[in-house]
This record gives structure tokens, C-alpha cells and sequence, in this order.
């Protein structure tokens, strides 16, 4: 059996047609097209495998960026919430002093 065919191909032909089996030349060629597919469907792949991977790894790191973002944005969000849960207390506070003034004034009679 000829070395150079792919090992798969290989062990086909041995598994069906015999270990002893002498192919014609036409079947070699054939043999041989054949062989080539798989080889060129091997690298085929083995590019396929490291597109996967490399864009496996660019999508886990965009993933931790947007993770860290995210806390990013949420610490921000809960600092602005809690500025502005300061501003509504002052406001607040600020309607109530002018009340309890406007309520002094009336006490000690003075008007505007």
C-alpha cells in the first residue's frame, strides 16, 4: 500500500479490500484524489480549529470588558442614585425650613 495516502483512507482500503490488496493504477489514482480530499478536509479543519479558538479567546476578553463595565456603570449608577437621593433630602428639608419659617413669621405676626 502506498505511504503517502492519509492514514484514514488507508486503513479503509486494508479494513475492506484486504491487507494483501494491489490496486490498478487507475484505483491508485484514484486512491490518490481521494487521499488529497481528506488531507486538504484535514487542514480544512485544523484552520477551522484555530479561527474557533482564537475567536473563543477574543470573545472571552470582550466578555470581561464588558464585565468590568458593567460594575463600572453599576457603581456609577448607585453613586448618582445616592446623589441624587441627597439633592431630593436637601429639597426636601429645604420645603420644610420655609414652611416652619412661613409658620414662625405668622406666630410673631410678621408679614412681608
Amino acid at each position: 500500500m502506498d505511504d503517502s495516502l492519509h492514514k484514514i483512507l488507508k486503513r479503509q482500503i486494508r479494513k475492506k479490500l484486504g491487507e494483501n490488496f494491489e490496486p490498478s493504477t487507475e484505483l491508485k489514482n484514484f486512491f490518490t484524489v481521494v487521499s488529497n480530499t481528506y488531507t486538504h478536509f484535514d487542514e480544512d479543519m485544523a484552520l477551522i480549529d484555530h479561527s474557533m479558538d482564537v475567536s473563543s479567546k477574543e470573545l472571552l476578553e470582550i466578555n470581561k470588558n464588558l464585565k468590568e463595565q458593567q460594575l463600572l456603570s453599576a457603581a456609577r449608577t448607585a453613586e448618582l442614585e445616592r446623589m441624587n437621593n441627597i439633592m431630593i433630602d436637601r429639597e426636601l428639608r429645604i420645603v420644610e425650613l420655609k414652611n416652619e419659617n412661613k409658620k414662625l413669621k405668622e406666630q410673631l405676626g410678621i408679614t412681608k
